[in-house]
């Protein structure tokens, strides 16, 4: 029956997922990184930092857990990496899970993801006198040929 409880009371593995807002970041917006873990027992995150090496970040998180309090808590670590360049990135979260209580060792999880900063699409912007322009030729141009077609 001991060994069942124990069981029972083991946490269960986190379900960590990085989510990149906003989903398909334009170069002139600025990007968050965002790290979930969902936990079957009490958690807490002690620390939580990430750090840039070209188009790689690297999350570095610990968690306490304790394993014989049941709950069901959501972490979320923020993290806003600021307006990016074109390119793919590549995003490594590292969960250092740290038991606390007797025989609670839960391991480590480790979650990877990857995202592209696109260039936003440019609409082509004038002067209102430029298209009025450009109209006045048209309309000049189309009665000019029908004059024409009229005449032959």
């Amino acid at each position: 029956m001991l060994g069942c409880l124990g069981i029972l009371l083991f946490p269960l593995a986190s379900l960590a997922a990085i989510v990149i807002v906003p989903s398909s970041p334009l170069s002139t917006q600025s990007v968050v990184i965002r790290l979930t873990n969902q936990y079957g027992s009490d958690a807490s995150v002690v620390s939580a930092t990430i750090t840039r090496i070209g188009n790689q970040f690297t999350i570095s998180q610990t968690v306490n857990v304790v394993c014989v309090l049941p709950a069901a808590p959501v972490l979320t670590s923020d993290f806003d990496v600021g307006v990016l360049p074109l390119g793919t990135y590549q995003v490594v979260a590292q969960i250092q899970n740290v038991g606390l209580g007797p025989g609670c060792n839960p391991p480590a999880v480790t979650q990877s993801a990857s995202f592209s900063v696109s260039e936003p699409v440019s609409v082509p912007v004038g002067n209102i006198w430029t298209y009025l322009a450009i109209g006045v030729l048209l309309l000049l141009s189309g009665s000019w040929r029908m004059k024409r077609r009229y005449e032959a």
